[in-house]
């Protein structure tokens, strides 16, 4: 079965994966906080009073779609494909091909609005010479055709001479994402394990495969599909013991582009799994586009090490005041320019992720930002300018949690 669960979007997601991040030289760390403004400045973006920035101005709406159980497995196609008894599919092991090679396919799932995005993202575990690779199909509203196979991406040693495709007339994979001239009413999800050892035992295992479909509600289009996230539980005003690492103290040829796996190593050690942060760093490392801070692969790593994590869209602070009252720490990226951000470490960025560690008691963000070796720790960010930054542009989070 399919696990549909609404969310409240906010605004249209970020034009692109980041390509870099932002880091504080020392002259900089030195420079005294910043005095916050008390107007909201001119973004360029729809200037709100600062409370708007907190729920929903704008008529959009997302959708999330998991498979992860033998009976959501179930409702797809496969070829060389089996469902293990605890709810991942793999390999068989008693195939005669070299490589070894299966194929999943989800039904053609039908949106609930028009739809101009999606983000995907896995859960997996690969062992060497083992790769699983992700695809994604779309079919047009206006003229029902449906767009060719795009490649969003894969996680082990995929075969690079195999050639995939990333674009077409009415859209393109931006690194991350599906981005859509023209809307879709329906998609399709397939997913390409292969295996290149000989052990039969060394095949790839996937766990969840999670989508998040978006798109602007339009006039004359059922309202409801909008809505507002229910009030959050109590104990959200609370600090998580997330240990913080900065990124500027690694190799001077990658301190400035990783603060995706920077992030990602302290909440993965928050969850126990304590790992170097230039070893994540490479292993997150997407050698395709050449950058550190392709979203899925962050998720797709921390899966591979135990852990469980999807992308997700925040559109509300009500649903971040949820995650941490559960205990769960959100990772985020952000973009913002010169004084946007008064009570940011840093003036501007036009990419870089965050952790999310807590909230005080008026609703202000406690974040682990690696930007800042000296103020990172636990700096405070107020709520408005972290929305418009982050929520305001896309609200693109990771969750990464401990199996349930």
């Amino acid at each position: 079965m399919k696990h549909r669960l609404p969310a409240i979007l906010f605004l249209t997601l970020a034009l692109a994966s980041l390509t870099g991040c932002a880091i504080l030289t020392s002259t900089e760390e030195q420079q005294p906080e910043p005095t916050p403004q008390t107007t909201e400045p001119n973004t360029g973006i729809e200037d709100f009073p600062s409370e708007r920035w907190l729920n929903n101005p704008y008529r959009f709406a997302d959708r999330t779609v998991r498979y992860q159980d033998p009976s959501d497995w179930a409702e797809g196609t496969s070829s060389g494909i089996i469902t293990l008894p605890t709810g991942e599919i793999t390999l068989p092991n008693n195939s005669q091909r070299y490589p070894r090679v299966g194929t999943w396919t989800s039904p053609e799932i039908r949106t609930e609005f028009p739809v101009s995005e999606i983000l995907p993202s896995w859960n997996l575990h690969t062992p060497e010479h083992t790769a699983a690779s992700f695809f994604v199909r779309a079919r047009d509203i206006a003229t029902g055709e449906w767009s060719p196979w795009l490649y969003l991406g894969s996680w082990g040693d995929r075969d690079p001479s195999r050639p995939v495709t990333t674009q077409f007339a009415r859209g393109k994979i931006e690194i991350d994402y599906l981005v859509l001239n023209q809307p879709a009413d329906t998609y399709q999800l397939q997913a390409r394990l292969e295996s290149f050892s000989l052990e039969t035992d060394d095949k790839p295992t996937l766990r969840k495969l999670v989508t998040v479909y978006s798109g602007r509600i339009e006039d004359g289009v059922d309202p409801d599909l909008v809505t507002t996230s229910p009030e959050p539980p109590a104990g959200w005003a609370r600090d998580l013991p997330v240990p913080f690492r900065p990124q500027g103290i690694e190799h001077q040829s990658i301190r400035g582009r990783i603060c995706s796996p920077t992030s990602t190593s302290m909440v993965m050690a928050y969850f126990g799994v304590d790992m170097p942060t230039r070893t994540n760093a490479f292993a997150i490392f997407d050698r395709e586009n050449r950058i550190f801070g392709n979203w899925h692969r962050a998720v797709a790593y921390a899966s591979h090490h135990g852990l469980e994590g999807e992308l997700v869209r925040v559109r509300d602070w009500r649903q971040v005041q949820a995650y941490i009252a559960q205990g769960q720490p959100i990772i985020c990226s952000i973009r913002f320019r010169r004084d946007e951000f008064p009570s940011n470490v840093m003036r501007s960025t036009d990419g870089h992720l965050i952790t999310i560690r807590g909230l005080t008691p008026e609703g202000d963000a406690i974040v682990n930002d690696s930007a800042s070796r000296d103020r990172g720790n636990g700096v405070i960010y107020r709520n408005h300018e972290l929305a418009r930054a982050w929520i305001g542009r896309g609200g693109v989070g990771y969750v990464i949690r401990r199996p349930e």
